[in-house]
């Protein structure tokens, strides 16, 4: 027999985590979750990080020009960021899938990425994979390989 937190639960709407940014990877995966774990009762939870861009100032006078144009670079940055989620949102609603957006803004995806797990508690994620070799992955690191071992919850790599 069932507890009640365990009946309570089971009514409650799964919830996927959906990693994106504006490559043809993330692309893939969003079509590789419809095509192979979405259910109508699913919550999809896309999510964007986004890296600031780096921002050097030197002890001069030129400082607030340069600081200035960092701003605006950043501006634009966040716009894009934005527009990227606003059409991913899009076409969930073509497909009738609810969905909520998460617009993260970090030096790096990974752990930003991972304080929303803990935060949101979904019941998968799903990432794109761009299919870098071993050794690349090792030097340059990987998102999703930094989510692979970081989150404690199950995470599916859609093939490259």
């Amino acid at each position: 027999m069932a507890t009640e937190s365990q009946q309570d639960t089971k009514y409650e709407k799964r919830r996927v985590l959906l990693a994106i940014d504006h490559s043809e990877h993330s692309m893939r995966a969003f079509e590789w979750y419809f095509e192979n774990i979405h259910r109508d009762d699913n919550l999809l939870m896309l999510v964007h990080s986004q890296e600031l861009p780096p921002i050097f100032i030197p002890p001069d006078a030129f400082g607030t020009t340069l600081y200035n144009e960092w701003l605006a670079e950043a501006k634009k940055a966040s716009l894009q960021s934005k527009k990227l989620l606003e059409g991913f949102e899009r076409m969930c609603k073509e497909r009738h899938c609810e969905c909520e957006k998460h617009l993260l803004e970090g030096d790096n995806p990974g752990p930003a990425i991972i304080k929303l797990i803990k935060k949101s508690k979904p019941n998968y994620v799903v990432i794109g994979s761009r299919g870098q070799s071993m050794v690349r992955r090792t030097v340059m690191g990987s998102v999703s390989d930094f989510i692979i071992h970081h989150a404690h919850v199950p995470v599916c790599i859609s093939p490259p």
